[in-house]
């Protein structure tokens, strides 16, 4: 089990880092997507400790990466069964994650406007 000598908290940090810049996210912004608070994020990136399940699976959902992916066993992709995201839905998504609630009402009130391709 070579891979297994990766899974450390430093090394989790490194990965947990890499991917919120991947996703062009501010850990402040992967507090609002996750409901993991910004100090326990930055304690996961020190390497001081590992999340809990429950934080961990947070998180992976809000990158949209697997758990795999962070803990080292493999490269980035979605979950099974999603299509990774496109850096043009991540940067909204990004972006949706940083606007106040008035901000946000308004943006999901305009997208209401845009014709959908989708039948």
């Amino acid at each position: 089990m070579e891979h297994l000598k990766y899974l450390t908290r430093e090394w989790f940090g490194q990965r947990l880092k890499q991917a919120i810049l991947e996703r062009g996210m501010s850990q402040k912004g992967l507090e609002r997507l996750s409901g993991v608070n910004s100090k326990s994020i930055r304690s996961y990136i020190r390497g001081d400790a590992f999340p809990p399940l429950d934080s961990f699976a947070k998180l992976c959902k809000a990158l949209n990466y697997s758990a795999d992916y962070l803990l080292g066993l493999s490269g980035p992709k979605a979950f099974e069964g999603e299509e990774p995201l496109s850096d043009e839905t991540m940067a909204v998504r990004s972006t949706f994650s940083t606007m106040n609630d008035e901000q946000k009402k308004a943006f999901l009130q305009f997208l209401k406007t845009i014709p959908s391709e989708k039948k």
